[in-house]
């Protein structure tokens, strides 16, 4: 009888270890390839921040944990960061054993098995492909050929358009087909920045609340926390003298611009010297400009406010999936969040043209 008990405990323990498995492996060859190595990119993570797998006897290998089904890029170097490259994603499930085949001359072609959130997207992909795909590969050619005639190039662009327009309405209707798919989470998350903000919204409230402790719904979530009409989301960065700042207290009171980004990125460079006679126009009368910079070099980040004259607070950015960057959506820069003396959202990405009369009148209320 004892005996039977050790061996309903051992048998119990292994079922729900298992249940509780949040470990995944990934492992794969690039056939006729010893040299090189193979990156694994999840999201939030840029280029830099992937994992490397120098490849050896032709083979690589991955491993780690997950909570819940997550997209994974994952790109071959031929000669390492300066090489050119192309991605290919894919999905894995907490406690499953990818096999890749990667072909990295013609990465599309590449061989994946394993995992049943995978075989959900690699249909849809498949499906996308089929019905769209051949579609705007023709209109690229078409395109291409007809350099000389700019009349005809634009009457392929609105085709091209209204191509896309059948994708995203292809993918809307897969969406509410399957509520509770992490695919579709996924899908609703890629459609951020092309289809109207309030197509996002009612296309978000329909996913399963299931699905709400995972990355694609958290960020649909935080995109929409941060649009007009809604209280900015605070956060608490350090300065150029590693100080901790707190947004809340910068903005008390003031009509505040958000603006990101890094000293890199040259429009946004560009954009500092209009930013500089902004600010010194109105920052008496009750506004404030707090930069936040994604560099990773913090002597690049110091310097260029020293020489581009940024003389409000200037924050840097953390690198995660929790970065402000990433709460703000602000992907690409540079980027901004106009907010009211109340701590209201008025307006996101507002061209410099238009930041005068806009600050001007939010100063006079």
């Amino acid at each position: 009888m004892k005996q039977l008990i050790i061996i309903l405990t051992f048998l119990i323990t292994m079922i729900t270890s298992c249940k509780n498995d949040k470990s995944f492996k990934i492992s794969g060859i690039v056939p006729n390839t010893d040299s090189g190595a193979v990156r694994l990119l999840q999201l939030g993570e840029s280029f830099f921040d992937s994992k490397e797998f120098k490849l050896k006897d032709s083979k690589f290998e991955f491993d780690g944990t997950l909570d819940y089904p997550e997209e994974f890029n994952i790109i071959y170097e031929k000669s390492g960061s300066s090489s050119t490259f192309q991605s290919f994603k894919f999905f894995v499930d907490p406690g499953s054993k990818i096999r890749i085949i990667l072909y990295p001359d013609s990465i599309k072609s590449s061989k994946i098995t394993g995992g049943q959130t995978n075989e959900e997207y690699l249909r849809v992909e498949s499906l996308l492909e089929s019905k769209f795909q051949s579609q705007l590969i023709k209109l690229e050619n078409l395109y291409n050929m007809s350099s000389a005639d700019s009349k005809k190039q634009d009457s392929i662009l609105k085709v091209a358009d209204i191509i896309n327009k059948d994708i995203q309405n292809w993918k809307l209707d897969y969406i509410k087909s399957n509520i509770g798919s992490i695919v579709s989470a996924n899908l609703l998350f890629g459609l951020l920045y092309d289809i109207p903000d309030k197509t996002i919204k009612d296309y978000f409230k329909l996913l399963d609340k299931k699905l709400e402790n995972s990355k694609y719904f958290k960020s649909v979530e935080k995109y929409l926390s941060v649009l007009p009409g809604n209280h900015f989301v605070d956060f608490d960065l350090v300065d150029s003298s590693r100080t901790s700042r707190k947004f809340s207290e910068l903005s008390k009171n003031k009509v505040t611009l958000i603006d990101f980004w890094a000293s890199w990125c040259n429009p946004c460079r560009i954009q500092n010297k209009s930013l500089v006679k902004i600010y010194d126009q109105f920052h008496k009368q009750g506004f404030e400009i707090v930069g936040v910079s994604i560099d990773r070099d913090t002597s690049l980040f110091k310097s260029t406010i020293v020489k581009d004259k940024m003389t409000w607070v200037n924050l840097i950015d953390v690198t995660s999936q929790e970065s402000v960057s990433k709460t703000y959506r602000s992907n690409n820069i540079p980027a901004n969040f106009l907010i009211d003396n109340k701590g209201i959202i008025i307006a996101k990405d507002v061209p410099i043209n238009k930041l005068y009369s806009k600050i001007d009148s939010l100063l006079k209320l």
